[in-house]
């Protein structure tokens, strides 16, 4: 493979797990929102349920479209949540390091964290949660 072929393929890959991305975090908005309308669950629990949901389209998204894994469902999935929950667990060490350590400011902090997870999200993805050997 030329490195103009690998290069536009890392693109393509990243587009797709960016639309992915926007898919779930719409998913996501959208049940909350609904959830929050009723008035009959408390916001906590509807979050929850919401990210539960959005975690689906993204897990779905990514194994069958971005990276069209051929990989055993179980095993993907088991990865997927493991590499989304460090990812979430870096970025809120991130969070900690960058305020009370850097001293950096608060919106700055939160951007740099947020934007840590679909970066670590992307490289798992790549190189072992979707891997199909």
């Amino acid at each position: 493979m030329s490195l103009k072929h690998g290069v536009l393929r890392e693109v393509l890959l990243g587009m797709r797990f960016g639309a992915v991305g926007a898919a779930a975090t719409l998913t996501h908005f959208l049940v909350l929102a609904a959830l929050l309308g009723l008035d009959a669950l408390g916001p906590l629990f509807a979050n929850a349920i919401a990210y539960l949901l959005a975690l689906g389209v993204s897990f779905a998204g990514h194994h069958f479209w971005t990276f069209r894994s051929t990989a055993p469902l179980g095993r993907s999935f088991a990865r997927f949540f493991g590499a989304s929950a460090a990812a979430f667990a870096v970025s809120t060490l991130l969070l900690e390091l960058l305020i009370h350590e850097v001293k950096a400011p608060d919106a700055l902090a939160a951007f740099l964290s947020a934007a840590s997870i679909p970066v670590i999200t992307y490289a798992a993805s790549r190189i072992w949660v979707f891997r199909n050997r």
